[in-house]
């Protein structure tokens, strides 16, 4: 006879793609514990500790990169195009929809695959911004589905890189119209 055992499992909402609901049988004999995503703040903190030093190994002297505040501004700036990337898009429009914290580690982690701090313009943050709008295009407008909804991504990525950082990539990104 078996005794003490506990089965420590996770599983996603019942209402995302290719799930069903679990019977009220089962659920009422499991304890639930039920957390849900990070909020804004804290992910903002997550993900600027995060970039800090995958940054200073990166391009350790970089004028801009070394300094704290702009890649907390960086942080910042990836908190706003997952924000509104989440309000624009959701699974109401399309079932594969689903944006994640787990979009944004791999944002990161995809920063560290450029030479920031090498070439021409090796001194400003523009290599990095290019690097960042790139990837955040891989990452989200890759998933969107037709015209009308990349070109809606383009303008919240282009909007926050305008506002934020007084950068118009669209050229460089390879944007057109």
């Amino acid at each position: 006879k078996l005794s003490g055992i506990q089965i420590v499992a996770t599983m996603s909402a019942g209402s995302t793609m290719g799930r069903y609901e679990l019977s009220p049988r089962l659920t009422s004999i499991m304890h639930i514990c039920n957390m849900d995503y990070s909020g804004r703040e804290e992910l903002h903190s997550v993900y600027s500790a995060y970039l800090y030093p995958l940054l200073q190994v990166q391009s350790p002297n970089h004028p801009v990169w070394s300094a704290s505040k702009k890649v907390q501004s960086l942080a910042n700036s990836m908190m706003s195009v997952y924000d509104q990337v989440r309000h624009n898009f959701t699974r109401d429009m399309y079932p594969h929809y689903m944006f994640n914290p787990r979009m944004l580690t791999e944002w990161t982690l995809n920063l560290t695959r450029y030479q920031v701090g090498e070439g021409e313009d090796s001194s400003s943050a523009k290599p990095l911004l290019m690097a960042w709008a790139y990837e955040a295009r891989r990452l989200f407008q890759d998933r969107l589905a037709g015209f009308d909804h990349c070109k809606q991504f383009d303008n919240i990525l282009f909007s926050v890189l305008r506002t934020e950082w007084g950068e118009d990539l669209e050229m460089l990104a390879g944007v057109s119209d």
